[in-house]
């Protein structure tokens, strides 16, 4: 892969519980899913952390690029299904009729389970140069949509403490500035 296959999976995990998200018209669910469905988005996301103590430091097994995308996929969406109800609580007000959390276990385990077919297309993908090209464009489309929108949500935090209301579109407007001068800044200290 030409990306980071762990984080090729992440961004793909991301963009999978997105994918769901917005087929079932809940974007901006504030609500955290139940206790065994945050204990198990826990344990995803806890998957990258053990593949990777017990590969790289312990050396119990040889690293493998195919347990490295699938971890990930699992960390992406266990990651997406416990912060983005948390950073929208942030960003959106409230709703008087707000749906429980989409994340019922069912679903969640679906959710993962899906993941498997993905890391063998994702791997399949890799082994063609327009694949690569296709993947990388994903994969940086997400990095970059993940880091715009968490520098909303800090954003939105931080006017906040100016106004009562700030407005979501000016912490998106800010977000998006702050994620280009980051950007421009990186480029700059490494190019030096």
């Amino acid at each position: 892969m030409a990306l980071c296959a762990r984080c090729t999976g992440i961004y793909t995990g991301i963009l999978l519980v997105l994918i769901f998200l917005a087929g079932h018209q809940q974007l901006g669910t504030r609500r955290l899913p139940s206790g065994m469905s945050c204990a198990l988005a826990l344990l995803a996301l806890a998957g990258s952390g053990i593949d990777i103590l017990l590969a790289n430091n312990l050396h119990c097994y040889p690293s493998m690029s195919w347990l490295r995308v699938l971890t990930g996929l699992w960390s992406g969406i266990g990651l997406t299904v416990l912060c983005l109800p948390l950073f929208n609580s942030q960003l959106l007000r409230p709703r008087s009729d707000e749906p429980s959390s989409p994340f019922s276990l069912r679903t969640l385990l679906l959710l993962l389970f899906l993941a498997l077919p993905l890391t063998g297309l994702l791997l399949r993908l890799a082994d063609c140069s327009a694949g690569i090209v296709a993947v990388s464009a994903i994969t940086i489309a997400m990095m970059a949509g993940a880091l715009v929108y968490i520098f909303a949500v800090i954003s939105h935090a931080l006017l906040t403490c100016v106004r009562a209301e700030p407005s979501p579109r000016s912490a998106l407007l800010i977000g998006c500035i702050l994620f280009a001068v980051t950007t421009v800044l990186i480029h700059f200290l490494r190019a030096t």
